[in-house]
């Protein structure tokens, strides 16, 4: 799987206005002051300004698969890695917070728990995985007989399932809320089916 090639042909997921909503969202939820984060798929690099706001103490990572994107978000990190979330780039209990908004579901089925397993390498003991995915039991989408597959989006992840996988990988799942542009209107408690997407906080205990 060219992951790089794939993803670069698809230049909406950089332009995706509600980054920066997302990103907030993501960090509101953060209750402890980060020394270091690892940024995952960080697309034009708006999460990394969110981040850098919020934690400006911070030393902030960002990881890119596609080489072009990498380079113009340098200045918003400390340090940019090229290469994917399924490589061994980072030394075991590295980070106190990795975030990976839209991600996952650009992962094939076989690297999705390869992908979490080294999320969960690279945390330190305490350390929180936050991350988004397309909601698959998403009520919009389902009235309109569509699905969060296609394109460079290779795999999805329902609540429950996503849920499971973590605990097995010996994640502790604090929490899971609806996001997406739902949840500028409704807020994150209603039924997790109203939303577009879903955030998890998991916790390496």
């Amino acid at each position: 799987m060219d992951y790089e090639e794939r993803n670069k042909l698809e230049y909406w997921h950089v332009k995706d206005s509600f980054t920066r909503e997302r990103y907030r969202q993501m960090v509101r939820g953060v209750k402890n002051e980060p020394r270091k984060i690892l940024d995952i798929g960080i697309g034009s690099g708006i999460g990394g300004e969110v981040l850098r706001l919020e934690f400006p103490n911070a030393t902030i990572i960002g990881l890119e698969a596609v080489e072009d994107r990498a380079v113009k978000s340098e200045n918003t990190y400390d340090e940019v890695v090229h290469g994917l979330a399924t490589d061994r780039l980072f030394e075991n209990g590295e980070f106190d917070l990795v975030v990976a908004g839209e991600l996952i579901e650009h992962l094939e089925p076989l690297h999705v728990n390869i992908f979490i397993q080294q999320v969960f390498r690279i945390l330190r003991i305490g350390g929180l995985f936050v991350f988004t995915t397309p909601n698959p039991n998403d009520i919009k989408m389902r009235l309109q007989r569509r699905s969060v597959l296609g394109g460079s989006h290779v795999s999805q992840h329902f609540i429950k399932e996503t849920r499971t996988r973590l605990r097995l990988e010996s994640f502790q799942v604090k929490r899971i809320r609806g996001t997406g542009r739902t949840s500028l209107f409704l807020g994150s408690w209603f039924p997790k089916f109203v939303y577009g997407s879903y955030m998890v906080f998991a916790e390496k205990k």
